[in-house]
């Protein structure tokens, strides 16, 4: 059972890192979380609050998920923080994509994408490369190389758009570099155990049967 967080800034930082490491229980994940949106502030509270809403989607909660996922980038938002809110729209929309929910990823992406400001060279990559794996899945291939031209050789790299395009054979290949870096002794980052975990997805993503309704707009 999870202990309230205190208000030392180093305990919230020492909660989030817990979280961060992607080692708890969906219900801890939710009590924890719920803890340190009661003490957390700015930056720290949008971290708590997608956590949150990431244990209850992991507990098939999904409109409760999808609702606090909100409240989190509308936040980050008014913090004009684009690191924030730019993670924050990562995480939902990854959400979204293992529910084959393209079209809302798609949606989520784009309300940050589309804003002026800068998020860490990273976020922005890897905000982009979810927009444009939404923007495939849901066969809008136009719309997956226009975000992707803001990077050189991004759609030629893109396993998603070779895939969809037919030229499976570099679909494959990709896949299997992407499937070698992620395994790497160096990927040692939060955002490395990201990748690892979307290595997986985008395999899955295509081969997995895809349900005849999407349960996220309930």
């Amino acid at each position: 059972m999870p202990q309230s967080v205190s208000t030392n800034p180093v305990d919230i930082e020492s909660s989030l890192a817990r979280l961060m490491a992607r080692r708890m229980r969906a219900d801890e994940m939710l009590q924890t979380s719920q803890h340190l949106m009661a003490v957390a502030e700015g930056s720290q509270w949008c971290q708590a609050a997608s956590y949150h809403g990431k244990a209850l989607y992991a507990q098939g909660r999904i409109a409760d998920a999808l609702a606090m996922f909100e409240q989190a980038w509308q936040r980050a938002d008014q913090l004009d923080d684009p690191d924030a809110a730019a993670s924050r729209l990562f995480l939902v929309g990854a959400c979204c994509m293992t529910l084959y929910d393209y079209a809302h990823a798609e949606e989520w992406c784009t309300r940050e994408h589309k804003l002026s400001r800068s998020p860490a060279a990273n976020l922005r990559r890897s905000l982009t490369d979810l927009l444009a794996r939404g923007a495939s899945q849901s066969g809008n291939l136009a719309g997956a190389h226009e975000v992707l031209a803001e990077f050189e050789g991004a759609a030629f790299n893109h396993f998603l758009l070779a895939f969809h395009e037919g030229d499976w054979e570099r679909a494959v290949l990709l896949l299997r570099k992407q499937l070698d870096a992620a395994r790497a002794p160096v990927c040692q980052s939060k955002w490395a155990t990201a990748r690892r975990s979307w290595a997986v997805l985008r395999a899955s993503a295509i081969y997995a049967p895809k349900p005849s309704y999407i349960s996220a707009k309930r």
